[in-house]
């Protein structure tokens, strides 16, 4: 419980500095390609280290109790987006669980957060995104959401082998 926690305190206090930067472009959805490679390096490294099929859900449950006190809406679209991506990664996790897998699990984060938080703006503003833009942007963004986040992820698993080198001795080169 107490990675669950950090990595957390990880997301919102990364995810807000990278949202701040992120209004900067003009582009809807913009925010999700920003955070895409950091959302999925933070997942990527909880999936590794909870080993569960439900690690991402476990994950947003927290994160999402934390943001719905700024917003409650979000806070329930992100437990949506942790449910969603742990079923559809489900498809991805069979047998060992590898590098590859992880990955291609994390980047699954980034992706339906978008679709489900533009959805839910959608729904929000009266369909005013989809109706005048159509279903093509969601799609687009949802797509480089998860080819970003698959970036991440994969530097995340860089980051840990690292980690790994040092805190390990028996990892550490000789000399």
């Amino acid at each position: 419980m107490t990675f669950i926690g950090l990595l957390v305190a990880a997301l919102v206090s990364g995810g807000f500095a990278l949202y701040l930067i992120s209004r900067v472009l003009p582009l809807p959805g913009a925010k999700f390609l920003v955070l895409a490679p950091y959302l999925a390096l933070a997942m990527g490294m909880g999936i590794d280290r909870l080993r569960s099929a439900w690690s991402m859900t476990m994950v947003s449950v927290v994160f999402g109790v934390v943001i719905s006190v700024f917003t409650p809406v979000m806070g329930l679209t992100i437990v949506a987006a942790g449910l969603a991506s742990d079923a559809a990664a489900s498809v991805f996790r069979g047998g060992t669980l590898t590098t590859a897998k992880v990955i291609a699990s994390a980047a699954c984060y980034p992706a339906w957060s978008a679709v489900l938080a533009l959805s839910v703006t959608n729904y929000l503003t009266g369909n005013a995104l989809f109706g005048s833009l159509g279903l093509g942007p969601l799609l687009v963004t949802a797509g480089l959401a998860y080819a970003l986040g698959a970036v991440g992820a994969a530097l995340g698993f860089k980051i840990l082998a690292r980690i790994r080198v040092v805190t390990d001795p028996a990892r550490r080169p000789a000399g």
